[in-house]
């Protein structure tokens, strides 16, 4: 059974996004990061999560604008 990924986006009142990677082992979370940041804009702060130190896994990442 494939691990389950999640991406979660919240954009505040004021503007401030606060995105939230979880299911991606390694520095795959990065790779997303950078995907988000060509469409959101500038990123003003990182804090990452054990997930971050553990094995990465293979997967294949693509991001679609609409």
């Amino acid at each position: 059974m494939a691990r389950r990924r999640d991406i979660e986006v919240t954009i505040a009142p004021d503007g401030t996004v606060q995105v939230h990677v979880s299911g991606m082992p390694g520095k795959q979370c990065l790779q997303i990061r950078e995907l988000l940041e060509e469409t959101l804009g500038p990123l003003q702060s990182q804090t990452l999560t054990s997930e971050y130190h553990a094995p990465e896994e293979p997967t294949r990442i693509s991001l679609e604008r609409r």
